[in-house]
């Protein structure tokens, strides 16, 4: 297969527990239910990986990385789409570690003393890990699953699905959880980058990213320079790319949302193709087009100035019946990387420093101040189109999902 295994030398794989030396029955049970949590989390994502429910997947932890882990999802799928038996193998295994969490939490409750005696005296001279190992309640996860699965905690939907992996956990504990894991995604995204980068970037992109890495800047990116090595891959791997634009008219009406499906041609560029098989994973590249900035946008439709996109609820649609044009592009690559260069390059808002890192006259440089003269891919100018969030879906799923957005909004 072509992922690798994480052995577990703690209680568990996701979320960091202390080891007791000669636990106590309390010790024993906080480390368990945090545990079973552990495993039904997992459960539920291998449940949305296998039915192609991708969107599941879309952790959003606030340091602009969600191409990245775009991407790194986009390999796992691709990596794995041959191997269902396989995940249906770790459903099953996960399973019987759940039943035997479950009879051990049973064993311990008040009412059975003498189960509780016998699990007290097994616990003598033991750490709680070599408890669990001595029953078989450790386990190791495949690092393709330790990802999505951490993905689909920090998705910031899942929490309001009501799914029982969420009963009887404490807000505050919640919290605690989830800063964790936003800070173990935003690690795994940095080395996925820097990685990346060695086999498809240039040496002038390797230097910047590596400058980010000695700054220690754990939660920053070089966002254009950081993706060119992903759109490289993407070529490479003939992954597909779905431009998914709402078409905004001047009185900031839905005039129309429209998917266009690319895929990398034999001479490693991009093209248009139809949207023929519809169950295969995309990268969503989800944007705006609006004759105007972002920020009249917002105050046209009335949405608050602390939102950085506009949600659903604040859509309208177009009555004002002005003809309606899609804007012209000469390059699809062109307009994809201008969004990215025309975007804060680090979550401080502070810029490449170019001639610092000795790469003021470099080809990287001449390509950036390029893109940051294209008209129309900017906060200031959405007019040809402004990504707004990239995350990875089926093409089935963003058709439907359009047709239902489209239908909401009264145009048939």
């Amino acid at each position: 297969m072509c992922f690798f295994c994480i052995a577990s030398k703690k209680l568990g794989i996701f979320f960091k527990r202390d080891d007791y030396i000669n636990p106590k029955i309390k010790d024993l049970r906080n480390v368990l239910e945090i545990q079973l949590f552990e495993i039904e989390l997992f459960d539920e994502a291998f449940k949305k990986f296998i039915v192609h429910q991708y969107k599941s997947f879309d952790a959003l932890v606030g340091d602009r990385k969600c191409q990245v882990r775009a991407s790194m999802l986009l390999d796992i799928i691709q990596n794995n789409i041959d191997h269902k038996a396989e995940l249906e193998d770790v459903k099953a295994d996960l399973n019987r570690l759940k039943e035997g969490i479950l009879d051990l939490i049973e064993k311990t409750e008040m009412h059975h003393i003498v189960e509780t005696k016998k699990v007290i005296e097994e616990m003598k001279n033991l750490s709680l890990y070599e408890f669990f190992e001595k029953n078989h309640l450790n386990y190791k996860i495949m690092h393709d699953f330790f990802y999505i699965g951490i993905c689909f905690f920090a998705n910031p939907f899942m929490k309001n699905k009501n799914l029982d992996t969420y009963d009887g956990l404490s807000d505050k504990k919640y919290i605690k959880l989830l800063n964790g894991t936003k800070h173990k995604l935003s690690l795994i995204s940095i080395e996925y980058e820097q990685d990346l980068a060695k086999t498809y970037g240039t040496i002038e992109i390797q230097k910047v990213l590596g400058f980010i890495q000695t700054k220690g800047f754990c939660s920053m990116t070089a966002f254009y320079p950081s993706f060119i090595p992903i759109w490289e891959k993407m070529k490479d791997k003939k992954q597909l790319v779905l431009k998914k634009t709402i078409y905004f008219c001047e009185c900031a009406g839905v005039q129309d949302v429209q998917s266009d499906l690319f895929k990398a041609n034999s001479e490693n560029k991009f093209e248009k193709i139809s949207k023929s098989d519809l169950t295969e994973a995309a990268f969503v590249i989800e944007g705006y087009s609006y004759k105007g900035s972002l920020e009249k946008l917002k105050n046209h439709l009335n949405v608050p100035v602390e939102h950085t996109e506009i949600k659903q609820e604040y859509l309208k649609l177009c009555e004002c019946k002005k003809n309606f044009t899609i804007p012209e592009y000469k390059s699809f690559d062109d307009i994809i990387f201008a969004s990215f260069v025309q975007h804060a390059q680090f979550t401080t808002d502070a810029e490449i420093p170019w001639t610092e890192l000795g790469l003021e006259n470099s080809d990287l440089k001449k390509e950036y101040d390029r893109l940051m003269n294209l008209p129309g891919c900017s906060l200031d100018d959405m007019s040809i189109f402004r990504i707004n969030h990239i995350y990875v879906s089926t093409v089935e799923q963003e058709l439907e999902d359009q047709r239902q957005l489209l239908l909401k909004l009264g145009k048939k």
